[in-house]
């Protein structure tokens, strides 16, 4: 549900870009892989809140990509 939930926030702002939903989940699920690899238990933060920013992330990361990629081909 937290995956569903925060890729259908995102997919109102780049539906019209050319990304699918099944992208951002893809990209949700690797935030999430990074989150348990990199999550350290001595750190004062939740598992739910550290997961949360690794999904965030790497969700930005790919819009980020995607946008840079577009406004290069409309320069050409």
């Amino acid at each position: 549900p937290l995956i569903n939930k925060k890729c259908k926030k995102y997919y109102k702002y780049v539906q019209n870009k050319g990304i699918e939903i099944s992208d951002l989940i893809q990209e949700c699920l690797i935030g999430f892989e990074e989150s348990i690899n990199n999550y350290n238990l001595d750190d004062d933060v939740t598992f739910y809140t550290f997961t949360n920013v690794c999904m965030d992330r790497q969700i930005m990361s790919e819009i980020t990509k995607l946008n840079r990629f577009l406004n290069f081909n409309l320069i050409i």
